[in-house]
């Protein structure tokens, strides 16, 4: 296993192929195999929210902007964003003032984003949430946001569940024992599973609990775990192959950043701490894309800040084995992008730097159903979803652009034509 710093290669002699510069809370998705990583949103160097498109290419190893057409999303850090086929779900998130639950759809086949009018019942306004895909599924867990009629930020342990064909979402109905409450966690897939990992607890705590959700079954449990186990943080990224999740930087105050390097197997449950010389620095809100099947077992990392200032290095990171299917990614988008982002941990609460403190808040535990966070049911049955759940649904389902090109639907016009658009940069 190795680190390896990507030298950028000048593109054309314009601004756009400067790449997006500086750059941190922020989600990274990959397309085409894996080839081009599309980097969305987050905070740049001069402080400011953004809602720019780049692309990088890891064959020519160049950055390019291309010309976007459609109603973007605003400007915003702390959302989600999902790799569906060619499509790219940008969900939730900050523009600075406002917590977030719009849905927005790039299509990289044409560059255009799609707003649907939406079915069912959405999330409440949130950030630093989580994202994963399970077949045409996107599973959203958690983040913190307003809740209509209170005034006080809220930590969530809810999950929502959208259907990325109907663009109809649904609250799930679960058993089992919740994760607490947080943000800034990671969500990844495994076995028709989904494990949420870590994050920031409403009270300040840190964690590094690791929860599974069977989706045959809907019921949380969690894992014991052993080995050299991860410190609690949040604001890390978490990728995946197979049953290993690679688990990367991240925080637990403004004076612990980490650059360390944690492998959680699932089938074992046991925890490594990986010892390399060489590799990115301390950092938390990054974001990181799977690279497979161009890059077979390598993952993309952009970004994120060092509570000093954003970066803009990237580093691959080669798991070197030799995997079947491609690797997946955890969407926490809120800096995970990571599938998330990461998909890691609320941008906005980490520093006082570039007006985005908010430790200072006072955090007043919230939830969102009658039953607390330990007890058995979240509200809203998921029976419908469940027993549409299709028998091929699993880990592999959550791949960087698996392949095929099936739109996601309006309520109007059932499926979405494609742009005929060249899908090459």
């Amino acid at each position: 296993m190795r680190w390896e710093k990507v030298q950028r290669q000048v593109g054309l002699a314009d601004s756009s192929s400067s790449g997006p510069g500086k750059r941190w809370g922020h989600t990274c998705n990959a397309t085409k195999g894996g080839r081009f990583v599309y980097v969305f949103g987050g905070f740049g160097s001069d402080g400011r929210l953004t809602n720019q498109v780049h692309v990088f290419d890891a064959e020519r190893q160049i950055w390019t902007e291309p010309m976007i057409r459609g109603v973007p999303p605003s400007p915003r850090d702390g959302h989600s964003c999902t790799t569906v086929r060619n499509y790219l779900f940008v969900f939730g998130g900050t523009d600075g003032k406002d917590y977030l639950n719009d849905l927005h759809v790039l299509d990289t086949s044409s560059h255009t984003w799609q707003c649907f009018e939406v079915r069912g019942e959405e999330p409440y306004t949130r950030e630093a949430h989580s994202a994963t895909l399970l077949g045409k599924y996107i599973f959203i867990f958690g983040g913190c946001g307003k809740v209509p009629g209170l005034d006080d930020e809220v930590f969530y342990n809810d999950l929502y569940i959208l259907d990325t064909e109907t663009i109809t979402w649904q609250r799930a109905l679960t058993t089992g024992t919740r994760p607490f409450e947080r943000d800034g966690h990671t969500c990844s897939t495994w076995n028709k599973k989904i494990i949420v990992l870590g994050g920031e607890h409403f009270d300040g705590d840190y964690l590094s609990d690791v929860h599974v959700l069977d989706t045959a079954t809907f019921a949380w449990k969690q894992l014991k775990t052993s080995g050299e186990v991860l410190t609690p943080r949040g604001g890390h990224v978490t990728v995946a192959i197979e049953s290993k999740l690679f688990v990367f930087g991240g925080f637990a105050d403004t004076q612990n950043l980490y650059n360390d390097l944690y492998v959680l197997d699932l089938e074992t449950c046991v925890w490594s701490k990986i010892a390399m010389e060489e590799g990115p620095s301390a950092r938390f809100s990054a974001a990181a894309a799977c690279l497979g099947p161009y890059k077979a077992g390598s993952f993309f990392f952009f970004g994120g800040c060092n509570n000093l200032e954003p970066l803009d290095d990237i580093y691959y990171l080669h798991t070197d084995g030799v995997y079947e299917t491609p690797g997946r990614l955890s969407s926490n988008r809120h800096h995970s992008s990571v599938q998330t982002e990461g998909p890691s941990s609320s941008s906005r609460k980490r520093t006082g730097m570039l007006d985005a403190d908010c430790d200072d808040r006072a955090k007043t535990q919230r939830t969102l159903s009658k039953d607390s966070a330990g007890s058995s049911q979240q509200a809203d049955p998921i029976e419908p979803l469940r027993n549409e759940m299709p028998t091929d649904v699993g880990g592999a389902a959550a791949e960087a652009d698996p392949g095929g090109d099936p739109s996601p639907q309006t309520q109007d016009e059932g499926r979405v034509a494609a742009e005929d658009a060249d899908a090459e940069q």
